[in-house]
């Protein structure tokens, strides 16, 4: 369950940041206002701006091996259906995840979860600079 909701923060992040940037808000620019609020994640304080903005892509996880952690989170769920028939946004995870393995590869990092949604976008997120620690 855990790296179901890291790869759901690093997605809804993603989806957020992308929106904003085809209303003319810039990436780094976001991310200062929601780190700056309610909004914060590990994902958006640093996974995005190191990994994502900069374009390197290699925090050192595999997105197969996310999809691994997260298709089990879910199956677990889907297994015990009467308590858990509630569930709608851990499925979508997994689906994602699915779908930028088919496209990416297993062995690309988990970050690049976000190229797909770029490629869906039609624009990239990208930005100048890595912040410094918080």
């Amino acid at each position: 369950m855990n790296n179901c909701l890291n790869a759901a923060h690093l997605i809804v992040a993603g989806e957020a940041l992308l929106a904003l940037k085809k209303w003319g808000v810039q990436p780094e620019v976001a991310l200062q206002a929601i780190n700056a609020s309610f909004g914060r994640s590990l994902q958006t304080e640093v996974r995005i701006p190191t990994e994502v903005l900069t374009r390197r892509f290699d925090y050192g996880f595999k997105l197969g091996l996310m999809l691994k952690d997260v298709r089990i989170a879910v199956d677990g769920l889907a297994a015990c259906q009467e308590d858990c028939r509630h569930t709608s946004i851990l499925p979508v995870v997994k689906q994602m995840l699915e779908q930028s393995v088919n496209a990416q590869g297993y062995d690309v990092d988990y970050t690049c979860v976000l190229r797909t949604l770029e490629l869906e976008a039609g624009c990239e997120l990208q930005g100048s600079a890595v912040p410094s620690a918080q």
